[in-house]
């Protein structure tokens, strides 16, 4: 018998998913703008 020690990545989407609600949440009710919550991925 092998043991499968596979981590399980339902946390890690359920969480990347209530942050983007919150965030967007946050955004539709005026408080800052959605620029501000996306972080610069290149330095051009």
């Amino acid at each position: 018998m092998s043991s499968n020690n596979i981590a399980n990545p339902g946390p890690l989407g359920l969480m990347g998913f209530g942050m983007t609600t919150i965030l967007l949440n946050i955004h539709n009710a005026g408080f800052f703008p959605l620029t501000s919550v996306i972080p610069r991925v290149s330095h051009q």
